[in-house]
């Protein structure tokens, strides 16, 4: 099929080295690029990564622990430690500006 092409001059330049320097025609240089660059860019031309599959294990609660709790008792802790270390910055900050006054 023809078809009229613009390339950018750095382009055509590096298709045109290509050529001289591998003895081949243009054109197949042209169209060698193109297939490659479109078989790497498209999903079926990429590795299909290998399916990750989860191994469940017993975590040996007893009955009636909610794990999802451990979860909520954490952030309860990490908002706990953050509100603490905000209220002692925010003192530290009052002392020091006591002290330039």
């Amino acid at each position: 099929m023809r078809t009229t092409v613009s390339l950018d001059n750095d382009i055509e330049r590096t298709l045109r080295e290509t050529a001289l320097r591998t003895h081949r025609p243009f054109k197949r240089v042209l169209n060698e690029m193109l297939r490659s660059a479109i078989a790497a860019a498209s999903p079926a031309g990429t590795k299909q990564a290998k399916r990750f599959t989860v191994k469940a294990r017993d975590m040996g609660l007893l009955p009636g622990i909610d794990p999802i709790g451990f979860s909520k008792l954490a952030d309860d802790l990490e908002a706990a430690a953050f509100l603490d270390s905000t209220k002692r910055l925010k003192a530290h900050i009052a002392a020091t500006n006591k002290r330039k006054k």
